[in-house]
């Protein structure tokens, strides 16, 4: 806030402007502890800020604050700062805008079997997805985590991205780079293969999208963090084993004898 002047804002009648955060707290939270002025005082009431103070010809106010962006609203924060129409230098308008665009990321992944039930040799195609319901740009920095994958199948299909994104494994993880342009929708594949039934670890295949840095449950079982938009995938494999019994009603076997045979699957 700026008086152009000649004439100077006193204490009894200071200078005053208003800034409607109205279209910027349907996305933001604001930060109550980082509102300050250099001079004169600053309140806020609901989504409206209100400065006054004295201020000399020439002599500026700045006034600060912070809000954290949550993507809740329409992705557009919209903010207007105004001062009385009547104080207007000429030349200027009473109010100016500004505008940022925010990006809506969301990220989830699928695993879709070659069969049902899964057995050894079966193989399971896993899809990363990651949408930008925003209007601006979105980063991805993901990892997805295949520790509880490879106890029980192989990679056989590398993960690849036909949108650009950059996507490198290094042994159980696979690293996820990028960006995601506003109302587009990019993906990461790869396949997996079960090992055969004396191969495997304990036959639950699970894998978790997670940020870098963060560690994979413990638990194998997946249980997602929000039911839409799962970040993780659990497919429990089976293995059969046949084993065969005979017992004889009397020894040694002869004509007459009763043989009972058991099969246990």
């Amino acid at each position: 806030v700026t008086n152009q002047g000649p004439g100077d804002y006193t204490a009894t009648a200071p200078a005053t402007s208003t800034d409607d955060l109205s279209e910027v707290l349907d996305d933001a939270t604001f930060d109550d502890a980082s509102l300050t002025s250099d001079v004169g005082t600053v309140t806020r009431t609901g989504d409206t800020l209100s400065w006054s103070g004295p201020l000399a010809a020439g002599a500026s106010a700045t006034i600060t604050y912070t809000v954290t962006y949550t993507g809740d609203g329409d992705n557009v924060l919209r903010n207007r700062a105004c001062v009385p129409e009547e104080d207007v230098a000429p030349g200027f308008l009473p109010c100016d805008v500004v505008r940022i665009p925010g990006a809506a990321l969301q990220q989830w992944k699928t695993a879709a079997p070659s069969s049902n039930p899964v057995v050894a040799g079966s193989t399971i195609t896993y899809t990363l997805f990651f949408d930008n319901d925003g209007q601006a740009g979105a980063t991805i920095d993901a990892v997805d985590d295949l520790t509880h994958v490879l106890d029980d199948a192989e990679v056989t299909t590398e993960p690849t991205s036909a949108d650009g994104l950059t996507v490198v494994r290094n042994g159980a993880e696979i690293s996820i780079t990028g960006t995601v342009p506003a109302g587009e929708r990019y993906t990461v594949s790869y396949t997996v293969t079960v090992l055969p039934d004396d191969e495997r670890g304990d036959s639950i295949a699970s894998n978790f999208l997670l940020a870098p840095g963060e560690e994979p449950p413990t638990d194998p079982e997946c249980v997602p963090t929000d039911a839409d938009f799962p970040n993780c995938t659990t497919t429990p494999i089976t293995g059969v084993a046949y084993t065969k019994t005979v017992t004889a009603s009397e020894t040694p076997v002869v004509e007459g004898t009763e043989l009972t045979y058991t099969i246990t699957v």
